[in-house]
């Protein structure tokens, strides 16, 4: 597809050149297919800010005008395709570049499931067996729907073992899940990847989330009889009841942004996952609101330890996704990693996920035809 591309960006715009940018694994840089173009960093370049913004930018680059677009589909960010011209094109340019890239985008998606060029291109660096485990079992990052949006991101993205995190859409809502799977390397891998098709097995079968935990605490318990074990904070949010539902372990920590309002969503911690045989779960349900920010975090978040041998805490994080109330939904994720590596200051010695679920506004029906 890239050369395709290309040649037809040539042939039929003048264009002089033509890159596909994908985003890496640690959602820092902006990477090319090839090893000789340098990876672009999202937070210190032009591609960065288009991919930050996502907007179209046309900027001014060693004697070509670039046009940097955003490849996004369904809320999930890709990276950018970044078109050179000798002269800057005109709107009409511009505007057909915009829909290029949203074919450009859908199409890359789907390539992903028939080749590892995408992924090869989108490390910087060997993952772990490990970590190669998790990233395959993520159905995306991030997804964006009328009612919602969802992001999530592993950390540290090349070495991460026992923390993942789920997610699904269906036509009444969303259901999401940040897992935390116990020991190291590939056993806590296997443990993790084990409780997730476990939970996708209960809830493609229909199951309420309540029943998802049980199901997979019982297959837990069958198979390792209470040796090992699995930390879950599952939600379900339905936009038409106006509620979130959880079930909770007692391992993530969940924050809630109202306004400029931070709360502390205090829920009941239950067994976890396959300690206990035939083990019941119960849901507790919070208000959901347009506007509202849902942070959810696994303890290698709230329990890192900085060079002054202090926790992270809670605190730090409320007053983080407070800052974050005028970004996206996937900047607010990149910015809460940042701010624990900054405390930590060094690279993180547990696994850390961090979701983020926000709230958009009711999209009114549209009004019906009137009879002829």
């Amino acid at each position: 597809m890239p050369h395709l591309l290309t040649e037809a960006a040539k042939a039929h715009y003048g264009a002089v050149s033509v890159d596909l940018l994908l985003l890496d694994y640690q959602s820092t840089a902006l990477c090319g297919l090839s090893d000789a173009h340098e990876p672009e960093r999202v937070d210190f370049s032009a591609a960065g800010r288009a991919f930050v913004a996502q907007q179209q930018l046309l900027v001014e680059e060693a004697g070509v005008s670039r046009l940097l677009c955003p490849l996004t589909v369904r809320g999930d960010r890709l990276g950018v395709l970044a078109i050179g011209f000798a002269e800057p094109p005109d709107q009409t340019v511009r505007a057909e570049w915009r829909q290029l890239a949203e074919s450009v985008a859908r199409e890359t998606a789907i390539a992903e499931r028939a080749t590892d060029r995408f992924r090869r291109a989108r490390r910087r660096r060997r993952l772990t067996l490990a970590a190669e485990m998790q990233w395959d079992s993520l159905p995306a990052r991030s997804v964006e729907m009328p009612d919602y949006t969802f992001c999530g991101q592993l950390e540290p993205a090349y070495e991460v073992c026992g923390d993942t995190f789920d997610w699904t859409t269906d036509e009444a809502g969303l259901t999401a899940a940040v897992i935390n799977g116990s020991h190291h390397g590939t056993t806590a891998a296997a443990l993790s990847t084990f409780a997730v098709a476990a939970l996708r097995n209960a809830r493609r079968s229909g199951d309420d989330i309540a029943d998802q935990a049980a199901l997979a605490s019982d297959m837990l318990y069958t198979e390792h009889g209470g040796d090992r074990q699995v930390g879950l904070m599952l939600l379900r949010y339905e936009p038409a009841a106006g509620r979130i539902r959880f079930v909770d372990t007692g391992t993530a920590r969940a924050v809630r942004l109202r306004g400029t309002t931070i709360e502390n969503i205090a829920l009941t911690a239950q067994p976890p996952l396959g300690s206990q045989e035939e083990a019941g779960y119960a849901t507790e349900e919070i208000s959901a609101v347009a506007g509202d920010r849902i942070m959810i975090v696994s303890d290698g978040v709230y329990a890192a330890v900085g060079s002054s041998r202090q926790e992270y805490g809670l605190a730090s994080l409320g007053r983080m996704v407070r800052r974050t109330r005028l970004q996206s939904c996937g900047e607010a994720v990149r910015t809460v990693i940042r701010d624990v590596l900054e405390h930590r200051g060094a690279t993180l010695d547990d696994d850390a996920v961090v979701t983020c679920l926000d709230i958009h506004p009711s999209t009114p029906p549209a009004e019906p035809l009137p009879r002829a």
